[in-house]
């Protein structure tokens, strides 16, 4: 650096302070422009503004920012510079495999790093100090694979079913008439909490209207109160909402409801665990709890409000899966004028057509970004032309799963309507293809657990509205990209009214409602 000032002997001290900020400018635009890679490394995607480019175009378009510029520039993969460091960006649905299947990549710094602030809980009681290598996380995700499969999670399904009939048969039952519901969303946002609430606490549910509203606020300020810089300043309203969640359990954990036999085993055995190892006190499971019942619905709400628009709004769509819904309810005189009808929920994703509708719908509207650290240098290998591509010890990864649902070379040119019968007829090389495009629920170790119950209670949830209601009004709106903290695109009205009507059908006005889970008692 010396020696450029001293080329010029004669330069007085401001020329030397501008030749000093001109050379370190220079440095600075190559870092951005032209970081360290490797040539094994993916190849580098420039943004128009150097340093900052890429962070505020996921300001700007959040999910759908990933989504453009992979379909733009046709990358399977790519090495994103960004400030004075890099990411990689995974975007090839066999790449994406191939790194949700990667021991050498892996989600746990990120929960360590994350969830600490998120939840208010001291970092010290989520690491490997307190629960050994690698920590919280993967601790008691072992306590959530065994709670979320078997017999416990078809006591948890009728629990939740029981709390989906009572509220049909009570609010919407024989009698009611006509509902105007105002915004489907926010309809969803109480209705499906309320269920999922009831399933995961049993009869001492401490959840009411002021806490399932509270999940709601939580989720807004997700992305803000992660990174634990002054969130009681920046996002006030997701900081109380925390608080009141944190505050709405806490006294049911301390009066052992936990305990309580109609307790979901998801809840149940990972306070046993925290009771019986002493890891930590049962004070930190009550603040980081409140993730489950957040974590469960946030993606459920606009998953079942796609669903249910774009079913109520297609009459062919609408026919198609009425017809193979009603294959699957039983309905049984009881006298005196009054009828059961029973769903058998867990068979719903047996019919074909029902299946493609809930794929459909996942495609169209599920954003997931899986993030990731490579915890060693590593290669991926990509199996459609054999290519490999080393990733560096130390980096993040972002999966976005967006571009591939929506890629008009894998869908066709359609690929941006909702059309269910693209996964009809589908055999061999072909289905193998399209089913490989779709990754809505992450993949490997980190396949999402809760992916049947959250199958489950959308379609079973839907059937009985499909089968026993008219909706009036039913449309849907423009789709905007998910926020980076969520999976499910939002909807944006554009000022349109969202207001939808039920009522019952003809010829299923006296009905009352239940389900079947694995054949067995229906769960009215």
């Amino acid at each position: 650096m010396s020696r450029l000032v001293d080329l010029a002997p004669t330069s007085t001290p401001a020329t030397a302070a501008v030749a000093v900020a001109c050379v370190l400018l220079a440095i600075l635009i190559k870092a951005a422009y032209f970081p360290s890679l490797d040539s094994r490394e993916p190849p580098l995607v420039r943004s128009t503004v150097p340093f900052i480019g890429h962070i505020l175009g996921l300001m700007q378009h959040e999910s759908d920012y990933f989504t453009r510029l992979v379909l733009r520039r046709r990358l399977p993969i790519g090495t994103l510079p960004m400030l004075n460091g890099k990411v990689y960006l995974i975007s090839s649905p066999t790449l994406v495999a191939a790194a949700f299947r990667s021991r050498d990549l892996s989600f746990s710094p990120f929960a360590l790093e994350f969830s600490g602030p998120l939840l208010d809980v001291p970092p010290r009681d989520l690491g490997p100090e307190r629960w050994g290598a690698p920590g919280w996380m993967e601790t008691m995700e072992t306590t959530i694979h065994a709670a979320l499969a078997g017999e416990k999670l078809r006591a948890m399904k009728a629990a939740c079913y029981r709390e989906v009939a009572r509220i049909v048969n009570d609010e919407y039952g024989p009698g009611k008439g006509a509902v105007r519901i105002a915004d489907p969303m926010a309809w969803l946002e109480e209705v499906i909490p309320r269920a999922f609430t009831r399933a995961l606490f049993g009869r001492g549910n401490p959840f009411g209207k002021e806490a399932i509203r509270a999940i709601w606020d939580f989720d807004a300020s997700v992305g803000i109160l992660a990174l634990g810089i002054a969130p009681r300043l920046l996002a006030p309203k997701g900081y109380a909402a925390r608080r009141l969640l944190q505050d709405t359990i806490t006294p049911w954990y301390e009066a052992g409801r936990w305990r309580d036999e109609d307790v979901s085993a998801l809840l149940h055995d990972r306070a046993a665990k925290v009771e019986r190892e002493a890891t930590v006190p049962m004070s930190t499971l009550c603040r980081t709890e409140i993730n489950i019942p957040w974590a469960s619905v946030t993606n459920t709400v606009p998953d079942m409000f796609w669903l249910l628009l774009n079913v109520f709004s297609r009459p062919r769509v609408l026919a198609r899966f009425r017809e193979e819904a009603e294959e699957l309810v039983t309905v049984v005189e009881e006298g005196g004028g009054r009828r059961r009808a029973t769903v058998a929920a867990d068979r719903l994703m047996d019919k074909a057509y029902i299946a493609s509708t809930y794929w459909e719908t996942h495609r169209l509207y599920n954003d997931n970004i899986g993030n990731r650290r490579v915890m060693r240098d590593t290669v991926l290998r990509d199996t459609t032309d054999g290519r490999e591509y080393f990733l560096k010890k130390g980096i993040n990864v972002q999966l976005a799963v967006g571009p591939s649902h929506r890629d008009p070379a894998i869908w066709g040119p359609d690929a941006d309507e909702f059309r269910p019968e693209r996964w009809l007829g589908a055999t061999g090389a072909e289905e193998k293809r399209l089913r490989a495009a779709l990754i809505p629920f992450g993949g490997g170790r980190n396949l999402c657990p809760g992916k049947s119950f959250a199958i489950s209670e959308a379609l079973g949830m839907l059937a009985v509205w499909v089968v026993g209601y008219d909706v009036e009004g039913a449309q849907v709106p423009r789709d905007t990209a998910a926020p980076m903290a969520n999976t499910m695109r939002k909807p944006d009205w554009g000022g349109k009214d969202p207001a939808i009507t039920m009522k019952r059908r003809e010829e299923w006005e006296d009905v009352e409602w239940g389900f079947v889970v694995h054949d067995e008692t229906p769960s009215y």
